[in-house]
């Protein structure tokens, strides 16, 4: 399957766009996440951190699903899954988002937001750490994946070993 000149710049604009949401609100998540850690008690966090995994549900997820879906049709239009080596690359890193946001951030939210509920708050760091650090991962690993598509490094297979 080929796109037109005209489909291949819809799908690239589509893209970018779809990404930066996706992107953008991690980055929020993660801004939310310190202010609920660092600048609450815990009723404050029982009321503000819902709303993190609002942001994740009618944000970045959907923002992110239609990213990946696009990343399909991509790689069905002509980049290739494996014909060029940065495009798997990509791959794997968003395999490993996924990892990161479902056993990391919003896991990590849920078990902070019941220990506010039972009333074994501290806040920081000590509530903290998981959905931070694996929030902080994700924007890290978004950030490679950003860099993988602008710069598309020589990491395309031998002409021998493509057949071409």
């Amino acid at each position: 399957m080929r796109l037109g000149k005209r489909g291949a710049q819809f799908m690239r604009l589509f893209h970018i766009v779809t990404a930066s949401i996706w992107f953008g609100s991690v980055v929020c998540l993660f801004a939310m996440m310190c202010m609920c850690f660092f600048g609450m008690d815990a009723t404050a966090f029982t009321t503000v951190a819902p709303y993190v995994d609002a942001v994740f549900d009618w944000v970045a997820l959907p923002a992110a699903l239609l990213t990946v879906a696009q990343g399909v049709v991509y790689s069905i239009a002509g980049w290739g899954f494996v014909r060029h080596r940065w495009v798997l690359l990509k791959w794997i890193a968003v395999a490993a988002l996924v990892v990161l946001t479902g056993e990391g951030t919003i896991s990590q939210m849920s078990v902070a937001l019941e220990a506010a509920k039972a009333g074994g708050f501290v806040g920081g760091f000590t509530d903290g750490a998981g959905a931070l650090t694996f929030t902080a991962a994700q924007i890290v690993v978004m950030v490679a994946v950003f860099a993988l598509s602008v710069y598309k490094p020589t990491l395309r297979k031998s002409k021998t070993a493509t057949g071409e």
